[in-house]
């Protein structure tokens, strides 16, 4: 399920030659809002993973926090257009600012968490902790 993503269509009565002024959305202002990225959550026997697409950002672009039982993602990373931008004609993509947080479903390991960023998705593989948080002590003589 795609999250708070903006998809705008020309009407088909609009005429090739008008120019659609779709910056001007009252429900939306990028600079003070970032939307969610959209996430899978999956779990095998002894990990939770999150894989999420994440176009146009750096691994020094993108801040992961996690505790055991939350993970935040957030993307600082913004495309710059190359040339003056006159008309958008489409735009269906947000370069801006996202965010996510997650609340896992299992108790996680943070300090075995692992987080790699390929092709434009990012991966967390996250160990589920063990139920038992119970030690062994051993008496010294």
């Amino acid at each position: 399920m795609l999250r708070n993503t903006l998809f705008i269509k020309p009407e088909p009565n609009i005429s090739p030659e008008v120019d659609l002024d779709i910056n001007d959305s009252s429900d939306f202002d990028s600079e003070e809002t970032a939307l969610e990225l959209p996430i899978d959550l999956i779990q095998t026997p002894g990990h939770l993973i999150v894989r999420c697409p994440i176009a146009g950002a750096g691994i020094h672009d993108i801040e992961i926090s996690l505790s055991t039982e939350r993970l935040t993602l957030k993307k600082h990373a913004t495309i710059d257009d190359p040339e003056k931008v006159t008309t958008y004609h489409y735009q269906e993509c947000f370069w801006g600012e996202l965010e996510r947080d997650i609340d896992l479903p299992k108790p996680v390991d943070p300090d075995r968490t692992r987080a790699s960023l390929q092709d434009g998705i990012l991966v967390v593989t996250m160990p589920i902790a063990s139920r038992t948080n119970s030690k062994v002590i051993h008496i010294q003589e």
